[in-house]
């Protein structure tokens, strides 16, 4: 919708709320993606501090730097949406950082990030 006296866009119609089009399902799963990311950008730090003295500690880095590019992708999908939207499959590279933590909370958080994603993604096709 756009102001017919100034011009300026005003967002979407009141007949396309972000429910219909999947909107709602990204973000959520973009929220997700941004709690599974920071569990486990927890989960490797605590590693790598207990991990250091045994010399292997400086591989759970791989992990923890891998959260932390998870959790801003997690902000972005939350921010943007379904702009982008084969970012509702994000959460996949979730799936091996949470592995790499022995992380089964995260796993969780994951699989409903992804089944947010699909529904989101599902939800948009549709609608086109």
């Amino acid at each position: 919708m756009i102001c017919l006296s100034c011009g300026v866009g005003l967002g979407r119609s009141a007949s396309n709320p972000a429910f219909e089009t999947g909107d709602l399902f990204y973000r959520l799963a973009g929220g997700l993606m941004i709690l599974s990311g920071l569990w486990n950008f927890i989960l490797a730090v605590i590693f790598f501090i207990s991990l250091i003295i045994a010399c292997v500690g400086i591989f759970w880095l791989v992990p923890a730097l891998l959260a932390l590019i998870y959790m801003l992708l997690g902000i972005g999908l939350t921010a943007t949406g379904n702009r982008y939207r084969l970012a509702a499959f994000l959460p996949v590279i979730g799936f091996g950082i949470s592995l790499m933590n022995f992380n089964v909370i995260g796993l969780l958080l994951d699989a409903s990030a992804l089944a947010l994603g699909v529904i989101g993604f599902i939800q948009n096709r549709q609608d086109e």
